[in-house]
């Protein structure tokens, strides 16, 4: 019984993986990603995408820490900015965005986590 149990749960790691590869090789065809040229432009100039890539950004410099209250200084001249005023739920998602443009850049960061 317990052979059976561990044949089953690494099956379903092969169908997860093979899910995500699906998943991610769609999203490349949908948005034309195949070079490394295309991952370094944004999928939209339009709507809250300057917004989130500013906010990205902030996060990634060390700007804008997770949790401490956020003045970033590229934002808002001639003084820094204050983006502590109101409440967002987007924090975490922006920290994790942060962290892949930190390790890919800008525009490759919010594009591994647009995917």
């Amino acid at each position: 019984m317990k052979h059976e149990e561990g044949l089953c749960a690494r099956t379903d790691w092969y169908w997860l993986a093979l899910l995500l590869c699906i998943v991610a090789v769609t999203w490349c065809a949908a948005y034309n990603r195949w070079t490394s040229a295309a991952w370094a432009t944004p999928v939209s100039y339009d709507e809250d995408t300057w917004f989130q890539l500013a906010t990205t950004k902030a996060f990634a410099s060390g700007e804008a820490p997770p949790i401490l209250p956020k003045y970033p200084a590229s934002m808002g001249a001639p003084f820094s900015a204050n983006w502590n005023d109101y409440p967002s739920v987007e924090k975490g998602m922006f920290v994790w965005t942060g962290l892949l443009a930190r390790a890919f850049g800008l525009l490759t960061g919010a594009n591994v986590a647009l995917l």
